[in-house]
Protein backbone atom coordinates (compact mmCIF):
# COMPACT_ATOMS: atom_id res chain seq x y z
CA UNK A 1 0.00 0.00 0.00
CA UNK A 2 2.88 1.90 0.55
CA UNK A 3 4.24 1.85 -2.87
CA UNK A 4 1.19 2.43 -4.19
CA UNK A 5 0.80 5.98 -2.66
CA UNK A 6 4.36 7.06 -3.11
CA UNK A 7 3.48 5.91 -6.98
CA UNK A 8 0.28 7.96 -6.85
CA UNK A 9 2.41 11.39 -5.28
CA UNK A 10 4.73 10.65 -7.91
CA UNK A 11 2.81 10.63 -10.83
CA UNK A 12 0.73 13.51 -10.06
CA UNK A 13 3.98 15.82 -9.27
CA UNK A 14 4.99 14.52 -12.71
CA UNK A 15 1.81 15.88 -14.24
CA UNK A 16 0.70 18.85 -12.72
CA UNK A 17 4.47 20.17 -11.78
CA UNK A 18 6.05 22.95 -13.57
CA UNK A 19 8.26 22.60 -16.77
CA UNK A 20 9.61 25.90 -16.82
CA UNK A 21 12.79 24.72 -14.88
CA UNK A 22 12.79 21.34 -15.49
CA UNK A 23 16.73 21.50 -16.98
CA UNK A 24 17.52 24.15 -14.08
CA UNK A 25 16.51 22.08 -11.22
CA UNK A 26 18.62 19.01 -10.01
CA UNK A 27 16.74 16.00 -9.67
CA UNK A 28 14.86 14.94 -6.26
CA UNK A 29 15.55 11.79 -5.00
CA UNK A 30 13.97 9.58 -1.81
CA UNK A 31 14.89 6.34 0.00
CA UNK A 32 12.48 4.57 2.57
CA UNK A 33 14.25 1.77 4.21
CA UNK A 34 11.58 -0.42 6.05
CA UNK A 35 13.09 -3.40 7.64
CA UNK A 36 11.00 -6.32 9.49
CA UNK A 37 8.15 -6.48 7.27
CA UNK A 38 5.90 -9.39 7.50
CA UNK A 39 3.11 -10.43 5.04
CA UNK A 40 1.65 -13.78 5.36
CA UNK A 41 -1.13 -15.66 2.35
CA UNK A 42 -2.49 -18.65 1.48
CA UNK A 43 -0.60 -20.23 -1.66
CA UNK A 44 -0.59 -23.93 -3.42
CA UNK A 45 3.21 -25.35 -3.25
CA UNK A 46 3.70 -25.54 -6.75
CA UNK A 47 5.93 -28.97 -6.44
CA UNK A 48 3.41 -30.38 -4.63
CA UNK A 49 -0.02 -29.14 -5.28
CA UNK A 50 -0.48 -29.11 -0.98
CA UNK A 51 -2.08 -25.75 -0.04
CA UNK A 52 -0.87 -23.79 2.69
CA UNK A 53 0.78 -20.18 3.92
CA UNK A 54 3.56 -18.65 2.89
CA UNK A 55 5.05 -16.07 5.65
CA UNK A 56 7.78 -13.58 4.08
CA UNK A 57 9.85 -11.55 6.34
CA UNK A 58 11.53 -8.87 4.72
CA UNK A 59 13.10 -6.02 4.20
CA UNK A 60 12.38 -3.02 1.87
CA UNK A 61 14.47 -0.61 0.13
CA UNK A 62 12.52 1.81 -2.28
CA UNK A 63 14.01 4.75 -4.15
CA UNK A 64 12.64 7.14 -6.40
CA UNK A 65 14.75 10.17 -8.20
CA UNK A 66 12.67 12.39 -10.27
CA UNK A 67 13.41 15.42 -12.12
CA UNK A 68 10.95 18.18 -11.27
CA UNK A 69 8.90 19.37 -14.02
CA UNK A 70 9.70 16.71 -16.49
CA UNK A 71 8.50 13.16 -17.26
CA UNK A 72 12.00 11.75 -16.09
CA UNK A 73 11.68 9.43 -13.30
CA UNK A 74 13.54 6.04 -11.63
CA UNK A 75 11.50 4.17 -9.48
CA UNK A 76 13.21 1.34 -7.80
CA UNK A 77 11.56 -0.99 -5.27
CA UNK A 78 14.06 -3.99 -3.76
CA UNK A 79 12.70 -6.34 -1.46
CA UNK A 80 14.80 -9.61 0.29
CA UNK A 81 14.47 -11.49 3.10
CA UNK A 82 13.27 -14.81 4.28
CA UNK A 83 9.99 -17.30 3.29
CA UNK A 84 8.12 -20.22 5.19
CA UNK A 85 5.64 -22.50 3.56
CA UNK A 86 3.48 -24.09 6.44
CA UNK A 87 1.57 -26.86 4.82
CA UNK A 88 -2.06 -27.20 6.06
CA UNK A 89 -1.93 -31.18 6.33
CA UNK A 90 1.50 -32.55 6.37
CA UNK A 91 4.44 -31.94 8.47
CA UNK A 92 6.89 -31.20 5.97
CA UNK A 93 7.23 -27.18 6.65
CA UNK A 94 10.15 -25.08 3.63
CA UNK A 95 12.06 -22.75 4.29
CA UNK A 96 14.58 -20.34 2.64
CA UNK A 97 15.36 -17.09 1.22
CA UNK A 98 13.79 -14.40 -1.70
CA UNK A 99 14.57 -11.30 -3.60
CA UNK A 100 12.68 -9.06 -5.88
CA UNK A 101 13.62 -6.14 -7.50
CA UNK A 102 10.72 -3.43 -9.29
CA UNK A 103 12.82 -1.00 -12.05
CA UNK A 104 10.52 1.58 -13.59
CA UNK A 105 11.95 4.15 -15.51
CA UNK A 106 10.53 6.80 -17.57
CA UNK A 107 12.07 9.09 -19.82
CA UNK A 108 10.34 11.74 -22.09
CA UNK A 109 9.37 12.77 -24.91
CA UNK A 110 5.96 11.45 -24.19
CA UNK A 111 6.81 9.13 -21.05
CA UNK A 112 8.43 6.50 -22.78
CA UNK A 113 9.06 3.87 -20.24
CA UNK A 114 10.49 0.42 -19.00
CA UNK A 115 9.53 -1.78 -16.03
CA UNK A 116 11.70 -5.10 -15.61
CA UNK A 117 10.88 -7.35 -12.38
CA UNK A 118 12.92 -10.07 -11.48
CA UNK A 119 11.80 -12.59 -8.53
CA UNK A 120 13.29 -16.02 -7.18
CA UNK A 121 12.63 -17.62 -4.46
CA UNK A 122 14.83 -20.70 -2.61
CA UNK A 123 13.32 -23.10 -0.06
CA UNK A 124 14.05 -26.33 0.96
CA UNK A 125 12.21 -28.53 3.18
CA UNK A 126 12.30 -30.15 6.77
CA UNK A 127 12.32 -33.98 4.33
CA UNK A 128 15.09 -32.86 1.93
CA UNK A 129 13.18 -31.35 -0.90
CA UNK A 130 13.99 -28.00 -2.66
CA UNK A 131 12.49 -25.81 -4.53
CA UNK A 132 13.40 -23.25 -6.91
CA UNK A 133 11.18 -20.29 -8.42
CA UNK A 134 12.50 -17.62 -10.89
CA UNK A 135 9.81 -14.73 -12.54
CA UNK A 136 10.71 -12.17 -14.98
CA UNK A 137 8.50 -9.67 -15.85
CA UNK A 138 9.48 -7.01 -18.14
CA UNK A 139 7.81 -4.29 -20.19
CA UNK A 140 9.40 -1.10 -22.59
CA UNK A 141 6.91 1.17 -24.39
CA UNK A 142 7.53 4.15 -26.74
CA UNK A 143 6.63 7.42 -26.40
CA UNK A 144 3.53 6.68 -29.21
CA UNK A 145 2.45 3.97 -26.27
CA UNK A 146 3.70 0.99 -28.76
CA UNK A 147 4.78 -1.82 -26.74
CA UNK A 148 8.40 -2.64 -27.81
CA UNK A 149 8.92 -5.63 -25.74
CA UNK A 150 7.23 -7.76 -23.25
CA UNK A 151 7.99 -10.54 -21.90
CA UNK A 152 6.70 -12.62 -18.23
CA UNK A 153 8.16 -15.99 -17.60
CA UNK A 154 7.94 -17.92 -14.64
CA UNK A 155 9.95 -21.14 -13.52
CA UNK A 156 9.61 -23.68 -11.18
CA UNK A 157 12.71 -26.24 -10.22
CA UNK A 158 11.51 -29.37 -7.72
CA UNK A 159 13.88 -31.63 -6.75
CA UNK A 160 12.82 -34.59 -4.06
Amino acid sequence: MHRIALMVGVVASLLFGGVSTALASPPNTETVITRDNVVSFPVVNLCTGETGTLTLDYTEVLHITQTPGTLILHYVDVQTGTLTFTPDGSTTTISGHFGTTFNWESTPPGAAFTITQPTMYVAHGTDGSNVVVHFLFHVTSTPAGDITSYFDTATVECAP
